[in-house]
């Protein structure tokens, strides 16, 4: 019995030598693991806040884009009779002439730039177009064929925005010249790419149009009541009726 009891001694006193240090290597490895979870759920809590940040970002650009769209009828029409010109044409292929595509673009222009009052902050343009527009349809007129024809989705977007800012007289503000650098440099690098490219890229466009027009437009609206609040400048309000 006594080699026995020293050997369970010896046992014993290796257990409580081993104890402390097997007890400090669990409370790394549970630091660790509560480090790791906690690392893990701040992830994923980051993931979630930016999937969540995209999405109502996505959101309020279609909300500015579809406000655009209601808000004017010009903006409307710049986009829609473009896009839409080359499947008008085809559905009067059979019985209207050769030159009809012509007539219809220049009899767009013409009703869009020369008859429909401008925004006002462009004056004597209107005039500007009356001159230019029938030089170009003599120009154009003679090949009987609309340039529009060759152009395909994303270059019809590109006129249809320079249309609309034309048309909004907000053409050269720095939002609306960024936005269309921008969109050539996409539709020049993009254009032709099976993925990135084709509706993918048009609706993505229509959207970064809309957007840009509904931001350059709105603060020139916002320009524009402030003129008419404060037409004396220096902002300091009208003065009002004697008491």
């Amino acid at each position: 019995a006594g080699p026995l009891a020293a050997a369970g001694r010896r046992l014993a006193g290796l257990w409580r030598a081993v104890q402390p240090r097997a007890a400090a290597e669990a409370r790394l490895v549970l630091g660790a693991l509560r480090q790791g979870v906690a690392a893990v759920v701040c992830a994923l809590g980051f993931c979630v806040a930016g999937l969540l940040g995209l999405v109502m970002l996505v959101v309020k650009v279609h909300r500015y884009a579809l406000s655009e769209v209601l808000s004017d009828y010009h903006v409307a029409f710049c986009f829609a009779f473009p896009y839409c010109f080359r499947t008008l044409v085809s559905l009067a292929a059979d019985w209207a002439p050769h030159w009809a595509p012509v007539c219809l673009w220049y009899s767009f222009l013409v009703q869009l730039l020369c008859t429909a009052p401008g925004a006002g902050r462009w004056p004597g343009s209107s005039t500007v177009f009356r001159v230019l527009l029938p030089l170009l349809f003599i120009a154009e007129g003679v090949s009987s064929e609309s340039y529009l024809m060759r152009l395909n989705g994303s270059e019809l977007l590109l006129l249809s925005y320079v249309l609309a800012g034309v048309k909004l007289e907000v053409a050269l503000s720095p939002v609306f010249l960024l936005a269309f650098s921008s969109q050539v440099f996409a539709v020049a690098l993009l254009g032709a790419h099976p993925l990135l490219g084709g509706y993918a890229l048009e609706y993505t466009q229509a959207l970064v149009c809309l957007t840009s027009l509904h931001a350059t437009s709105g603060e020139a609206r916002g320009g524009n009541e402030a003129g008419a609040a404060y037409p004396g400048g220096g902002g300091e309000a009208a003065p009002g009726p004697p008491a």
